[in-house]
């Protein structure tokens, strides 16, 4: 069944994803190959628009609107986010909203959002009152990729009307996050506040009040994480949010969370299962948070939590050193290698393969085999080391992952040797 799921996405991947990138960038010039494995590579990698319109594309889609097969048509919506700008793309798109096709309309929302032209505000703010759920939240996602402030009320609102009707309403709050503003953080602010509602609604208000980057939600968000009666998954959330903080009250808090081994505890009082696991994901929140923020001040704590055996904080601890970078924390990593931390080098092997020193290829793909994931496994395959290619197609065929190979090369590969 993984299988078969796996060929499914790589399926739909190739048609509303690496289609794209031949029709926006053209693949008769490339010279180079790039591999994916996964949506969220492929979709990075065709997030960057091109500088013109391709017209002889933009035809071709537009002409696929015509079919009568369902797939198609709903593929060339999608694939018309990618024509920025464009009047002809947003129109069809605008008017793919009003089909009555409820998947039309889902990827009609979906593709307006990823073209991010405002022109298309007011159709998605419409769609938030439609009587599909998913086309609602694809409309309020959509709405936060494009930004405009307009939407804020119209989204509090649709929050209201989903929590009323039993849906999904995190999709209102991530955008409300995404577009911040005053009017925004109030709304949010009083959804985290409100202990009625479930913990994953708070924990997604917690963390949208992270993505304004609004200083006057610092307080909340370390108090939030600090408090012991608190729900542990919006602690988790807060952690996260406080990344976007470059302020020493953050980098404290997050600094106390990563050295609490201990909150199990208290999650246990509060009368939750899986509490070391709790505990675990807390601190590996914190320690994302910590490389994002980029504070030298927290090279002390990281290093020290290098040398634990909770994988998953061990993973995120070398990221974040490598994020931070500085010769204390590159020489902490170095170590870490010549221990054979295979955890740490799964963490930071962004860096070691930017080394690209001849002889390290062993660790680096027992540490994949072991402790690594496709995201690791993508870097593999598109360092421009043969070992570490063909390790990755070991993995990827292991693990049931199908891989694609297209035209170009994406500009955030890291390189072996550098």
């Amino acid at each position: 069944m993984k299988a078969n799921k796996a060929h499914l996405i790589c399926f739909f991947l190739f048609f509303t994803v690496v289609m794209p990138t031949f029709l926006l960038q053209g693949c008769a010039a490339a010279t180079n190959t790039a591999s994916s494995i996964t949506p969220a590579q492929s979709q990075t990698i065709v997030s960057t628009p091109a500088p013109t319109i391709d017209e002889a594309a933009l035809n071709g889609v537009l002409t696929e609107l015509q079919s009568t097969d369902h797939l198609t048509h709903e593929r060339a919506l999608m694939v018309l986010g990618n024509f920025k700008g464009d009047e002809r793309a947003i129109n069809a798109m605008i008017e793919g909203l009003k089909s009555n096709e409820r998947d039309y309309r889902i990827a009609a929302a979906y593709g307006l959002g990823m073209n991010g032209d405002k022109r298309g505000v007011d159709a998605l703010i419409a769609a938030l009152k439609d009587s599909d759920f998913t086309v609602r939240t694809q409309s309020a996602g959509s709405l936060g990729e494009i930004g405009d402030e307009r939407a804020v009320e119209p989204l509090i609102d649709a929050y209201y009307d989903m929590m009323n009707e039993g849906g999904d309403s995190r999709k209102m709050i991530s955008a409300l996050g995404k577009i911040g503003g005053k009017r925004a953080v109030e709304a949010i602010t009083a959804i985290l506040q409100d202990k009625s509602v479930f913990h994953d609604v708070r924990s997604t208000a917690a963390e949208a009040l992270g993505t304004t980057g609004d200083m006057g939600c610092l307080d909340l968000l370390t108090g939030t994480l600090q408090d012991e009666n608190e729900d542990p998954y919006v602690r988790i959330s807060a952690a996260g949010g406080l990344g976007n903080f470059k302020d020493k009250k953050a980098v404290d808090a997050l600094i106390l969370a990563l050295n609490n081994k201990d909150a199990h505890l208290s999650f246990q009082k509060l009368g939750y299962g899986a509490a070391d696991a709790l505990n675990s994901d807390m601190r590996f929140a914190a320690a994302n948070s910590l490389g994002k923020i980029g504070d030298q001040s927290a090279v002390d704590a990281l290093k020290a939590a290098l040398q634990e055996s909770d994988r998953k904080v061990v993973i995120a601890v070398a990221g974040a050193l490598v994020t931070i970078g500085g010769d204390e924390a590159i020489l902490s990593l170095n170590t870490a290698f010549d221990a054979n931390n295979l955890q740490a080098v799964a963490g930071a092997y962004t860096y070691f393969i930017s080394q690209g020193k001849a002889g390290t290829e062993q660790t680096l793909i027992t540490s994949l085999n072991q402790y690594g994931d496709q995201y690791m496994a993508i870097a593999f395959l598109n360092c421009g080391n043969t070992q570490l290619m063909e390790a990755a197609n070991a993995w990827a065929k292991q693990h049931n992952y199908q891989m694609i190979t297209y035209s170009g090369s994406s500009s955030e590969a890291v390189r072996w040797g550098g």
